[in-house]
């Protein structure tokens, strides 16, 4: 892949609000997972009207083929280890922001394999306009 591809994770549990120590800890455990294996993560906090703090993003940056199914491991391994968990990907792509929901009641197969198409199209569009 010659050109990166930035994935935007928004990370949610019903069972916790997203200010909660529990929760972050979780977060932050889908953080290092990433870090560790594919590469850095930023944090983007977007405020929300009477929520201390905000909503956070994570943005993965891939840099080939080998770290998008290391990034899609780890998505599914994390959502595996609580049903209650769900990831909203996005990807912006030539055609505009593409998004997924992945969760641990519907970890769908399909939904993994478009993503990951609609990833490795970017990929492929971006390539032959830098050729």
């Amino acid at each position: 892949m010659e050109n990166n591809i930035e994935i935007i994770i928004e990370p949610h549990n019903d069972d916790y609000d997203p200010s909660d120590n529990r929760w972050l800890a979780q977060v932050n455990d889908l953080v290092s997972d990433c870090e560790r294996e594919v590469g850095e993560v930023r944090k983007n906090v977007t405020p929300v009207e009477g929520q201390k703090g905000g909503v956070e993003s994570l943005i993965l940056t891939l840099g080939s083929a080998g770290a998008l199914t290391a990034a899609v491991d780890i998505f599914k391994g994390w959502i595996a280890r609580d049903r209650n968990r769900s990831l909203k990907l996005k990807i912006t792509t030539p055609e505009g922001v593409q998004e997924w929901e992945v969760s641990g009641n519907a970890m769908d197969k399909e939904v993994i394999e478009q993503f990951m198409k609609a990833a490795l199209n970017k990929e492929v569009k971006n390539s032959e306009k830098s050729d």
